[in-house]
């Protein structure tokens, strides 16, 4: 079935691409975010685990903002424009918390990737789930998160380079990847950025393990785990 599902998203272009999207975020954007306690150390920011527990919490609660504002739409949603604008700021706050060198900025930075993340990972579930057919959803969500799982590869990537020039710019380097993609994928898919691939009422932004109702309740502890981290330090 996984082979089937597999099968599908190739048959599929549009659905190849969006696929693709997924898994350079995973690798170039979250796959650098493992690298988020090199920048507290002292090479970059200086502030220690405390500061690393901030940053990490600024994250989920940026991701929960983002589920908050698709799911209080009140209207229906050009998604395909969407998801290319949280792809393409996936990117570029990845690069510049890689260049800061202030703390709370860099926090308030991770806080916008987590809120570009976020919805990124909310608008592809949807755009998966509501252009496939019924009897295939099942195996194509299990391609999809079999793809999802290149995070890893793309940290230990990013680890080598950073060995090599530096975290800051090997980092850099990765969101960097991240905005190249979306000027490609604008200009050579232009159905991702012209066509109202789908309209999504409100409604529909609750269902599903990755909906905001999801990435909400990851906010919650996130608030309790920053809260600590800055009595404790």
């Amino acid at each position: 079935k996984l082979i089937e599902g597999f099968r599908y998203f190739f048959s599929n272009r549009l659905l190849t691409i969006i696929l693709g999207m997924a898994m350079m975020v995973e690798a170039f954007g979250y796959g650098a975010v493992s690298l988020l306690p090199v920048f507290a150390g002292e090479a970059v920011l200086g502030v220690g685990s405390g500061g690393l527990g901030v940053m990490n919490g600024a994250l989920s609660i940026g991701a929960a903002f983002g589920a908050f504002y698709l799911g209080a739409s009140t209207e229906s949603m050009r998604m395909n424009i969407k998801l290319l604008v949280s792809f393409l700021f996936c990117g570029l706050f990845t690069v510049a918390y890689s260049q800061s060198g202030v703390f709370l900025v860099s926090v308030v930075l991770l806080a916008g990737f987590g809120l570009a993340e976020g919805m990124f990972t909310i608008l592809v579930v949807l755009l998966l789930q509501q252009n496939v057919p019924s009897q295939m959803r099942g195996r194509v969500m299990g391609a999809w998160t079999f793809c999802i799982g290149v995070g890893p590869i793309g940290a230990m990537s990013i680890g080598y380079l950073a060995e090599t020039i530096g975290v800051q710019y090997a980092v850099g380097i990765s969101g960097a990847l991240l905005v190249l993609a979306t000027s490609i994928i604008a200009v050579t898919v232009p159905r991702l950025r012209k066509e109202r691939i789908l309209l999504v009422e409100p409604n529909c932004l609750t269902a599903g393990k990755f909906g905001p109702v999801h990435y909400l309740a990851r906010g919650i502890p996130a608030f309790v785990g920053v809260g600590a981290s800055i009595f404790l330090n």
